[in-house]
């Protein structure tokens, strides 16, 4: 291979990687068993005023990393926080999120549309950058493909990945 077709395709993997479109590596994992709903079930529409709660389930003890993604494309990352560092939560319970005494709720208002919850379990802790909001949660600094990517590098045992999408519109007023 010529050196410009060597420095091409390096050029080319370095671009991949640091955008998170690379795939990840092959090494086996196991499955943490998670599962994610909203209280009322998954495919829900939610209107405005409605506060939002969600529901995580593990089969492993893990370390969270969730992200959401409101209608307009603004990420959040909902666990860990600014005001909740600890995201290591434990097998066989159902987990709310936000927890009942999180400085946060997830009130329906404008934008409105499609909304998902994306949510990864891991057996080690991945620091990921952002910056603090108002609301005590965070700004990824990264897209979402690259956050995938860099929990599932970390991970040595097992990594797992869920998420639930909803719908949220304004309300309508009665006649």
């Amino acid at each position: 291979m010529s050196s410009f077709k060597r420095l091409l395709a390096g050029t080319v993997c370095c671009l991949l990687l640091y955008t998170g479109h690379a795939m990840a590596s092959d090494k086996p994992l196991q499955p943490a068993g998670l599962e994610v709903t909203t209280y009322l079930g998954d495919n829900q529409t939610f209107t405005q005023g409605d506060i939002i709660s969600f529901l995580l389930t593990l089969d492993r003890d893990a370390y969270i990393t969730a992200i959401y993604v409101d209608a307009s494309g603004q990420s959040y990352q909902v666990v860990p926080n600014a005001e909740q560092a600890d995201n290591f939560y434990q097998a066989d319970l159902f987990i709310p999120l936000p927890a009942n005494d999180a400085g946060f709720q997830f009130r329906v208002d404008a934008p409105y549309g499609k909304e998902t919850l994306y949510v990864f379990a891991s057996d080690r802790q991945t620091a990921l950058p952002g910056k603090p909001r108002q609301n005590g949660l965070l700004k990824p600094d990264w897209p979402l493909a690259r956050i995938r990517n860099a929990i599932r590098q970390q991970s040595s045992q097992y990594f797992d990945e869920a998420s639930v999408s909803l719908r949220t519109q304004t309300r309508t007023a009665t006649h």
